[in-house]
């Protein structure tokens, strides 16, 4: 047993991520629908990030101009990342709302 367990069964605190995301432990019920959330949130995101790795370097190589190619593929980048900020900012996560359950 470790010090986190008995300092968690002692006085009822989430004392890791795993307790604080799902809701397990002291914290409250568990669920099993942030569960599959985190799982599915793997699952997408481990081979997509492949992918466009993938992409990238293809991109880069077959470019034939290697400064061209990597820039290319950074502008690209840039503007993938700001249009998910952007997407971000229509429904920002505040203290408020960080626990509501979105509707599909």
């Amino acid at each position: 047993m470790s010090w986190s367990s008995l300092a968690d069964d002692g006085y009822g605190a989430c004392l890791d991520t795993k307790e604080r995301s799902t809701g397990t432990g002291a914290c409250a019920p568990y669920s099993w629908d942030v569960a599959r959330n985190i799982v599915l949130t793997w699952l997408l995101t481990l081979p997509g990030a492949g992918m466009i790795a993938g992409l990238a370097s293809t991109a880069v190589v077959t470019s034939g101009e290697d400064v061209i190619g990597a820039l290319v593929v950074g502008a690209l980048a840039i503007a993938g990342a700001a249009g998910l900020w952007w997407v971000t900012r229509r429904a920002p996560i505040t203290q408020d709302n960080v626990n509501e359950v979105q509707k599909a």
